[in-house]
């Protein structure tokens, strides 16, 4: 990796790190509201239809400190889902952490773990760059829904096992004001690097 791309990803990552931090701080002020769980509706596992995963086994990261990676998508054949309607999800380069809002909430205590559900995650935080850079005009239900899509896919189609209090959990902390706060953030905040699939 040149110099000048290594400067301009560490500009991207403290520009993520601000984010994730700002998330935080919403949430300790939060924290009393965050106790009625009001958020947490219950959300049928039934209710939600399949989609198609395509090439998960192309899915590539490259470290770049602990719990943070550069996803980095192939040139032919990436990784990508398509939703029960037939709309195609492709992430392209991004920086992710395999799940923010999870991590903020404290979710993966709770025995869940980005990497279990990590191509869910990947297109859960395409999408969210994506609004954050303004490039779709997806809403936050239409990215949550997608999100809850390709979970029920990996579940149903054996890359996971079924579970559907993890299900529900995921769901609880996506649908989060926390999660609401983080997508309706001002300004937004582009981190989206130059794509460049390899």
């Amino acid at each position: 990796m040149s110099t000048e791309r290594t400067g301009e990803l560490q500009s991207l990552i403290v520009a993520h790190d601000r984010k994730v931090g700002e998330a935080l701080a919403h949430f300790e002020a939060s924290r009393q509201q965050l106790q009625t769980r009001d958020f947490i509706v219950p959300h049928s596992y039934d209710g939600i239809q399949t989609g198609t995963i395509e090439n998960i086994d192309r899915i590539r990261l490259q470290w770049l400190r602990p719990d943070l990676f550069l996803y980095i998508p192939k040139a032919a054949e990436p990784f990508a889902f398509v939703r029960h309607g037939g709309k195609r999800i492709v992430p392209r380069t991004m920086i992710t952490d395999g799940g923010t809002i999870p991590k903020v909430l404290g979710m993966f205590g709770s025995g869940l773990s980005p990497m279990g559900y990590l191509p869910a995650f990947l297109v859960h935080d395409w999408e969210f760059e994506s609004h954050h850079c303004g490039d779709i005009t997806n809403s936050f239900e239409d990215v949550r829904d997608t999100m809850m899509e390709i979970l029920k896919t990996m579940m149903e189609t054996g890359i996971v096992n079924k579970n559907i209090v993890t299900f529900t959990t995921i769901y609880a902390g996506i649908n989060s004001p926390i999660a609401r706060g983080y997508w309706n953030r001002d300004p937004p905040s582009c981190t989206l690097p130059p794509d460049q699939p390899e």
